[in-house]
């Protein structure tokens, strides 16, 4: 389970959906929190973010992305899909602070035929969310699986602002 740390993160340059902000691992410039889920796990990924944003702000000091596990909708259902992703991000979008832009803080990912959560071994997340974190250098930093997910972000970030101080 998972890609060991201190490995290469793989690539992947995919457009989010709704907003179709473009999201290229080799461009971004900050630390990146890839939350893995599925469905009946989506609604941790607000709980991480709110979380994360607690003690980290801004997108351009942490990245969050949840990369939703879209293997199990048929390809005719994909437009009910995303038409469900869309009325999740209105309502997300309107929790986002005042002058903001939603798609800063906002980013899904559908992965629709399971190559990210193959590339990054994340395991299933039917049950819960999978984190990988991939700092500056473009590198695993730490993944994380399990019931405490939003403590387990900031553990992470913490320990990878930790190794580049050090």
């Amino acid at each position: 389970m998972f890609l060991p740390d201190n490995t290469p993160a793989p690539s992947f340059s995919l457009k989010a959906e709704v907003s179709e902000r473009p999201v290229n691992l080799r461009s971004t410039t900050a630390t990146l929190l890839l939350v893995f889920h599925s469905y009946q796990t989506a609604s941790v990924v607000a709980e991480v973010i709110r979380t994360v944003r607690n003690l980290y702000p801004s997108p351009d000091q942490v990245l969050i992305a949840g990369i939703a596990d879209m293997r199990v909708v048929p390809r005719l259902l994909r437009g009910t899909a995303k038409a469900l992703i869309k009325n999740a991000y209105n309502d997300a979008a309107r929790q986002v602070p005042p002058g903001q832009d939603p798609a800063d803080h906002i980013i899904i990912l559908s992965d629709w035929n399971g190559a990210l959560y193959e590339a990054y071994q994340a395991p299933l997340t039917n049950k819960q969310v999978a984190l990988v974190l991939v700092n500056d250098d473009k590198v695993i930093a730490g993944s994380y699986f399990g019931t405490q997910p939003a403590q387990a972000a900031l553990s992470l970030l913490a320990g990878s602002q930790l190794s580049k101080d050090s």
